[in-house]
């Protein structure tokens, strides 16, 4: 790709954005005040007064979503992901016993980076995620570092999948050698020499991360005025995006945050203005008669302000408060509401009572299996979120002496390897009742257990309970491993069999030998 046609993909990337930008500030306005300064120029956090949030319901939901993915991840912080080979490779000991090292190794390597996948994770209560993956080689370090997404600008390929990241960088002149490795000694940069008078110049960056279909390769390039300063190929994309919805066509998600936003507005104008009605009646406003004209000017629509009026009779009284605002308790009442509303559109873990009253047990049945539902999707993403790190870092450690056998075909290897989350592993009980009923049905039927050994598959049967229990430790033999045991087990058995037989035989001829010499000797 030359130069005019990667800046032309850079502007309509980040045209498009611009709609999604102000969508997306409305949310972090909403749910994530202090977290993101969005759109200011210092990197300077909002505060609660600047942005007029008057309810927290939002902000206690994006930390409850946030929290929720993070330990969907990881529940323990320790382990995050179990791997497993497809049935379709072929495997020996020596690979199964290289695979567990890989995945120690892993989760080795994820677990500093908890931080930052609630970083991740808080960004998709807008709807998108964007981070970088980093290996650093000397230390075999992993990190992941979260993208503001007001920073980049996405592209996506026909699939679904994101084929182009795009974000402005700004540095001095002097840092951009040290920046990039390619460009490390060098004292001119796009043809510019660095001088004392420009050495501290900040100048503006576009960095692309672009995949070329013609050589099925990422292209990383940055561009300094309209010239190509670094350009670097790779198999594997550095940049990862996360979605939490999309709707068809569009590039950006669609979040818990952005789908409860109407209601948080709303929400928050009703506090607003509930507050100023609770004011009121607290310390109304009041009419006072006088022999004068009214004074439109004095007319102030605040707490405790007096408001001089005509008098039309003696019978007025002097003065009478003036009655501003709803019913207090029916403005609570729809507030409450709405906070049980945003909470279960941002997949809160309370359980949302409207009337603060008792629940029969179909409405608590419900809005569990609300809960669930909405964790099935974050169970998905995450699954995503942990598969792209695990595949990108079996690529990057092809650089560890060791990591992979000499003459290994690495890529073959990574494709067969199938990716769960160690949280939700042991997690589906219903699985390991079905099979437990299974057997039991099999047995009731066939009380000799016969109908059991003739239909179940023991060593697939074994390794599949190993894998719903979490078992880590290597205790289960792989299934060839199992086959192998039982067919020993009833070889020996049968040998067994055949010894006794020829025993039993041996003492039958021996005894039949002895009563024929015996009958001899007395004839």
């Amino acid at each position: 790709m030359n130069t005019r046609e990667i800046i032309s993909r850079f502007d309509q990337a980040q045209s498009d954005k611009e709609v999604w930008n102000a969508v997306y500030r409305a949310v972090f306005r909403m749910t994530m005040p202090n977290r993101d300064s969005f759109y200011m120029d210092e990197n300077i956090p909002n505060t609660w007064e600047n942005v007029r949030l008057l309810t927290t319901v939002g902000v206690a939901g994006a930390d409850v979503f946030a929290t929720r993915g993070q330990r969907i991840c990881s529940d323990d912080g320790e382990k995050f992901v179990q791997l497993s080979l497809a049935n379709w490779y072929d495997s020996s000991s020596e690979i199964n016993d290289m695979l567990g090292f890989h995945q120690d190794l892993i989760n080795y390597m994820l677990r500093p980076n908890m931080g930052a996948i609630y970083e991740c994770w808080a960004d998709l209560v807008a709807g998108t995620a964007v981070y970088y993956k980093s290996f650093n080689r000397i230390t075999n370090k992993f990190s992941i570092v979260p993208i503001p997404i007001k920073d980049v600008a996405l592209t996506k390929a026909f699939d679904g999948s994101t084929d182009g990241y795009y974000r402005k960088l700004k540095m001095r002149r002097e840092e951009i050698p040290s920046a990039f490795p390619e460009l490390e000694g060098q004292d001119t940069i796009a043809g510019i020499p660095i001088t004392k008078d420009n050495a501290r110049e900040v100048v503006e960056l576009k960095e692309c991360t672009i995949f070329n279909y013609e050589d099925n390769k990422w292209h990383y390039v940055v561009i300094l005025d309209q010239e190509k300063i670094v350009e670097r190929l790779s198999d594997m994309c550095d940049m990862g995006s996360l979605f939490w919805t999309r709707r068809p066509g569009t590039v950006y998600g669609i979040g818990v945050g952005l789908k409860a936003l109407p209601e948080l507005n709303q929400l928050n104008a009703l506090k607003y203005y509930g507050t100023f009605g609770l004011m009121f009646r607290a310390a109304p406003m009041w009419l006072a008669s006088q022999e004068a004209m009214l004074d439109y000017d004095r007319l102030e629509m605040k707490p405790m302000e007096i408001i001089e009026v005509p008098s039309t009779s003696r019978d007025n009284p002097s003065l009478a408060p003036l009655q501003v605002g709803d019913d207090p308790n029916v403005v609570q009442w729809n507030m409450t509401q709405m906070e049980m509303n945003i909470k279960e559109i941002m997949t809160s873990d309370t359980i949302p009572n409207q009337t603060n009253q008792k629940l029969s047990a179909t409405e608590i049945a419900y809005r569990a299996n609300r809960l669930d539902v909405n964790t099935n999707n974050i169970q998905m993403v995450a699954l995503q979120f942990m598969s792209d790190c695990v595949v990108w870092l079996l690529n990057a450690c092809k650089s560890i002496p060791g990591f992979y056998p000499d003459d290994f075909n690495v890529q073959e290897y990574i494709n067969a390897i199938e990716i769960s989350l160690a949280s939700s592993v042991a997690r589906n009980a219903s699985d390991i009742q079905a099979q437990a009923t299974m057997i039991d049905m099999f047995n009731a039927a066939v009380p000799d257990g016969s109908l059991t050994r003739a239909a179940l598959n023991i060593p697939v049967y074994a390794n599949s309970v190993k894998k719903l229990l979490k078992i880590d430790a290597p205790i289960i033999y792989d299934a060839d491993t199992i086959q192998q045991n039982l067919n020993q087990i009833a070889q020996a058995a049968q040998n067994a069999a055949i010894a006794k037989e020829r025993a039993v035989l041996a003492r039958e001829v021996a005894a039949e030998q002895a009563k024929q010499q015996i009958t001899g000797n007395v004839q």
